[in-house]
């Protein structure tokens, strides 16, 4: 565990960087939305939660080879190693789950930036038009600051999960097929934010308001331990290209 320990704390050493810098070039983008949102009523929904899980994604996935090498150059076992990478998963991604609550709440005083949580969770369900959404106000209750802040960190938990998942499978795969994955990956994400139906769609697949949190939990809980179970059995046989 001690050896696990210390592959935790140098993964989040090596993100503090990362980290400072993204949220950096994220301020100077919001402050340009914040700006124009003086002159018009803006709507950017989950704008926080959909970047952040996109950089834990990217960096989980795209740092796992270099640091998987370094373990490997000083006989850290591999057990070990994506040991200490699940541990450090979970103190960065409630840091950032805090940061983004601070940045997202201050957002909302100039314009209207919905989380995943408030759009799952809260009265922004009940507006179906944009005009309804525009007039939204953010709960400001405890529950929902306590809501908002875990759901977020299950979010970003997942990602940088599912980005050790793709971080392995890239060890296996050439450059090509990553930069294939790469286009794929992005095309749907634009694919999905040019659908205009896109929250209807959300409506249809979304459960009822008794069995909603349970049904959160529980594909969390599943995919959550598939990826880990999936990324103990690959970096067993990864072997780096």
């Amino acid at each position: 565990m001690d050896k696990s320990l210390r592959v935790a704390k140098f993964n989040i050493i090596d993100m503090r960087k990362r980290i400072i810098y993204f949220y950096l070039i994220i301020s100077i983008v919001l402050m340009f939305f914040i700006n124009i949102g003086q002159y018009g009523e803006i709507l950017l929904p989950v704008i926080m939660d959909v970047l952040t899980f996109i950089f834990l994604l990217s960096c989980a996935s795209d740092t796992l080879k270099n640091k998987f090498k370094f373990a490997q150059a000083n006989n850290i076992s591999r057990s070990t190693f994506i040991k200490g990478t699940i541990i450090s998963i979970f103190p960065i991604s409630a840091l950032m789950a805090v940061i983004d609550f601070a940045i997202n709440r201050t957002m909302n005083l100039f314009i209207k930036a919905p989380t995943f949580y408030d759009l799952y969770f809260t009265t922004f369900e009940k507006f179906t038009d944009v005009e309804g959404r525009i007039i939204w106000m953010q709960d400001g209750g405890l529950n929902a600051i306590i809501g908002s802040v875990l759901f977020s960190f299950m979010i970003y938990s997942l990602a940088s999960v599912i980005g050790l998942i793709i971080g392995v499978i890239n060890l296996k795969t050439s450059e090509r097929t990553q930069l294939i994955w790469s286009v794929l990956s992005v095309g749907l994400w634009i694919v999905w934010f040019n659908i205009d139906d896109r929250f209807l769609i959300l409506d249809k697949i979304r459960p009822s308001t008794d069995n909603r949190v349970f049904l959160v939990l529980l594909i969390y809980i599943l995919v959550f331990g598939v990826c880990i179970f999936g990324s103990f059995k690959m970096i067993r046989k990864a072997t780096v290209k």
